[in-house]
């Protein structure tokens, strides 16, 4: 295995306390005693609840914002979700949380616009699980690293060209850093593959295990061009596959 494509790699052989040091050292702003005051981006379900953790923990919460209609305009406890642009009334040195598993765009949008010190909700999941309970995405997230980097190794070298060391070399560096930047060259975002890896006929079955609320089975019959057998479509939370129904509604 080439060189360039080890560079995270080679940073598992760390115990888990190890691990998590090095992350708050990326992340200095959100470090305990330094964190008083912060302002979250993302008022779905994720939002909601960092909202209600930081209350509870005595962090002051100065403004949540949002880019969903639905969204902007309703009152989260003492707050009123802003819309996305209102963050340019912020001084840039806040902190800010993004409160989603979706990550790279806003991420990018925060940094355009000069805010200092941006890190996923993630970031307090791994580094104070007691304060901040973690999603089951964010539980035992440096354990498993930690326990399983001679099994990443090995897998490494198993892979069959470069292209796909790459891509796991750039998870990897993602699991390690919560910098969805790692990852942008080495992810196609839409559709979790890159392009020209797979090639779709007209009688396609798609099956989407944790299809969110369908923006996934969007692109495939995008991809598609709408010819294709059936999509099956899978989503384990309540909410979230209500959502993915009425955005299918109208289907055939």
């Amino acid at each position: 295995m080439r060189a360039a494509t080890s560079r995270w790699l080679s940073s598992l052989e760390r115990s888990p306390d190890e691990l998590r040091q090095g992350l708050l050292e990326r992340y200095p702003a959100f470090a305990p005693g330094s964190l008083a005051r912060l302002a979250i981006v993302g008022a779905a379900d994720e939002g909601e609840r960092l909202l209600s953790l930081c209350r509870s923990r005595g962090i002051e919460v100065v403004a949540i914002f949002d880019d969903a209609p639905a969204r902007v305009g309703r009152v989260l406890g003492p707050l009123t979700v802003e819309p996305f642009e209102a963050l340019s009334a912020l001084n840039p040195a806040t902190p800010v949380i993004i409160a989603s598993h979706r990550l790279l765009g806003a991420w990018q949008r925060l940094q355009d616009v000069g805010f200092e010190n941006v890190a996923p909700f993630a970031l307090l999941q791994v580094l104070f699980p007691e304060a901040f309970p973690p999603h089951a995405f964010y539980a035992g997230w440096f354990e498993e690293l930690s326990t399983n980097q001679g099994r990443y190794q090995n897998l490494s070298r198993e892979l069959a060209d470069e292209r796909s060391r790459l891509v796991l070399d750039a998870v990897l560096g993602f699991r390690l850093t919560l910098d969805p930047r790692i990852l942008d060259p080495a992810i196609e975002w839409e559709l979790y593959a890159p392009k020209g890896l797979l090639h779709y006929s007209d009688d396609e079955v798609y099956v989407d295990g944790g299809s969110y609320d369908g923006d996934t089975v969007r692109f495939f019959i995008d991809r598609t061009g709408g010819q294709f057998s059936r999509v099956l479509a899978f989503e384990p939370d309540r909410a979230t596959y209500l959502r993915l129904a009425e955005n299918f509604s109208d289907e055939p």
